[in-house]
């Protein structure tokens, strides 16, 4: 978006581990591990998100039970990407974590980006705009 200003506010671990409910351990595996996955262009990661129709879109994800398992599924027949019961898992935390309420959330924010193309979007005005913590 342009004009746009977003500011990066690194947590450490331990308020990382606080704010996604992790234990600090886990924090550490994953910024040590993370997925190790090649990404560029080519790669099958760029493949899979490049294809059209694209095979996870919101409406079939919105229909199914056990997001995790069609995810992991559908990684493992395209082939290529490691991971897919990681992935799997992840997309339907998020997926859940998003329809509680952060849709909505994610919505105003943008309201308020195309208001003002110029705002700052930090950690703390977004806390505040969530009602769900």
């Amino acid at each position: 978006m342009k004009g746009v200003i977003l500011t990066k506010e690194i947590m450490t671990p331990q308020e990382a581990a606080e704010y996604l409910r992790l234990n600090v351990r886990t924090i550490y595996r994953l910024a040590k591990n993370g997925t190790q996955q090649r990404s560029g262009q080519g790669s099958a990661v760029t493949r899979f998100i490049s294809t059209k129709p694209f095979p996870l879109n919101y409406s079939l994800c919105s229909a199914t039970h056990g997001l995790d398992s069609l995810v992991e599924r559908t990684i493992r027949e395209f082939g290529g990407i490691r991971g897919g019961r990681t992935i799997g898992e992840e997309v339907e935390y998020n997926y859940t974590w998003l329809e509680k309420q952060w849709w909505q959330v994610i919505y105003e924010i943008v309201k308020d980006l195309e208001k003002n193309p110029f705002l700052t979007v930090s950690k703390i005005s977004v806390l505040k705009k969530c009602r769900y913590r």
